[in-house]
């Protein structure tokens, strides 16, 4: 009689498997519209591009400022941008500075997405020194 092959437990919990970790951005029609479409220039998603800035912010620790000086739009429930079964850490990292900042995990990124918006950080970042003059 053979022996059966031990079966290897998954070590992520069945809860997580389910429902990978999300983060999703509350913000208004146009945002999102402008958002998706700055994302396509670069070949993203918008989902790729907001997981992106936000590892990028908190990399850097900016991510308090631009919470501080974010304008909401008026109707920010009308669309969203979500990040789906990224990187659990970065969940983790952005809900710590939503809880810091007395504020939702949408609020946070919302506030990237406009800041990006506003700056084109990725877009000032990928020009090189030859096609800006």
């Amino acid at each position: 009689m053979r022996a059966r092959p031990r079966r290897v437990r998954n070590t992520v919990d069945a809860k997580t498997r389910r429902n990978p970790p999300q983060i999703t951005a509350h913000v208004c029609a146009a945002e999102r519209s402008a958002f998706e479409a700055y994302a396509r220039s670069f070949g993203l998603d918008a989902a790729g591009l907001l997981a992106l800035l936000l590892s990028r912010e908190m990399r850097l620790g900016k991510i308090l400022l631009l919470i501080e000086m974010d304008a909401p739009s008026p109707d920010p429930r009308n669309a969203k941008v979500t990040v789906h079964g990224r990187d659990l850490g970065l969940r983790r990292s952005v809900a710590a500075i939503a809880k810091t900042c007395d504020t939702s995990v949408s609020k946070v990124c919302a506030a990237v997405i406009r800041a990006e918006l506003r700056d084109k950080w990725l877009d000032r970042a990928l020009t090189t020194r030859f096609e800006s003059t």
